[in-house]
């Protein structure tokens, strides 16, 4: 790159994506055609160390509002990123509602980071995929967790309860263990 140029996708253009509801590239067929690079770029600035954090967070935002399902994957590596970078790809995550997202976001529960779990939980209602019960009820019981987090457990059981997505024994087991955390 010669001296003075700013490279395709600096850091004001991807605040602007990410500020956006859905990406103005991402509008129309001919947009997602020309944008394949965009995606491929943003998911590049996403996986990159060299990167600030929240260069990369704002990358992380616009992959998940573009809502395309390239996304996903470097999303899902960056579930395991530092905490800003982390809750940003959880969220777009949560956002894309994609099934194959649930199991790094049931491993994000496993965090140190009060944050991450919270957006996880939060990620995971968003999805409403059956196999997020059983961590999520392990995170209710698990009483060394902190209060809020236990809450928004319960809370995000009873969402995916809601969806209507659950057979007789998962529901079953969700108001067992909601029931108490919000008497009907």
């Amino acid at each position: 790159m010669s001296p003075g140029r700013r490279p395709l996708f600096c850091h004001d253009t991807i605040r602007f994506m990410a500020s956006w509801p859905k990406p103005p590239f991402m509008s129309s067929p001919e947009g997602r055609a020309r944008a394949k690079g965009g995606v491929d770029t943003l998911a590049e600035v996403l996986g990159d160390r060299q990167c600030s954090a929240s260069r990369r967070a704002l990358a992380a935002v616009a992959l998940g509002r573009a809502g395309d399902r390239r996304a996903l994957k470097p999303l899902i590596d960056a579930v395991g990123d530092c905490p800003e970078v982390a809750v940003a790809a959880i969220d777009a995550l949560g956002r894309l509602g994609d099934p194959d997202a649930a199991g790094p976001l049931v491993a994000a529960l496993g965090s140190h980071s009060l944050k991450v779990k919270e957006h996880a939980i939060a990620a995971l209602g968003k999805i409403g995929d059956p196999r997020a019960i059983d961590p999520l009820i392990a995170k209710l019981q698990d009483r060394s967790e902190a209060f809020y987090i236990r809450k928004k457990a319960a809370r995000t059981l009873y969402t995916i309860y809601k969806q209507g997505r659950l057979d007789a024994a998962d529901r079953d087991k969700v108001l067992s263990h909601w029931h108490p955390w919000y008497p009907p």
